[in-house]
């Protein structure tokens, strides 16, 4: 009994190890496609916050995407205008850049579409915007 919980252990710590590998791989190209150094995609929290300063977001956005509850809005935020950068929808950016990140950075790492740099440029998206989006508006 002990012995199989080790082994799930183990094996649930190398698929961690593994994801992250590939969340860590796919955001140092993306850093790379942004002119930032590419080794700021391993250091995790760093990471993050390296992003939300690439993608001209007010820096106070990376403690409040930590902050529990409201923290899932502003995370949303951050990768809605990454995948408006590299040309992906709402719905993409909601789930493939946020749950499923490794797979996500991967593909637009690997992407060869044109990025939108003129995205970068616009003011920081609208919390209302976004929970409109998100279908939580109150009526």
């Amino acid at each position: 009994m002990i012995q199989a919980l080790i082994n799930a252990s183990i094996a649930v710590i190398i698929i961690a190890i593994f994801l992250y590998l590939c969340y860590a791989l796919g955001l140092s190209m993306v850093f790379r496609k942004l002119g930032e150094p590419a080794w700021h995609a391993i250091v995790p929290m760093y990471n993050f916050a390296c992003l939300i300063r690439v993608l001209r977001l007010p820096q106070s956005w990376f403690a409040l995407s930590l902050t529990p509850g409201v923290g899932a809005v502003y995370s949303v935020a951050v990768a809605y205008r990454l995948g408006r950068v590299f040309r992906k929808s709402f719905a993409y950016s909601t789930f493939w850049l946020i749950p499923g990140s490794p797979i996500g950075m991967l593909q637009i790492g690997f992407s060869r579409q044109s990025m939108r740099l003129e995205v970068l440029d616009e003011p920081k998206p609208s919390i209302k915007e976004l929970q409109e989006k998100l279908g939580k508006k109150k009526k």
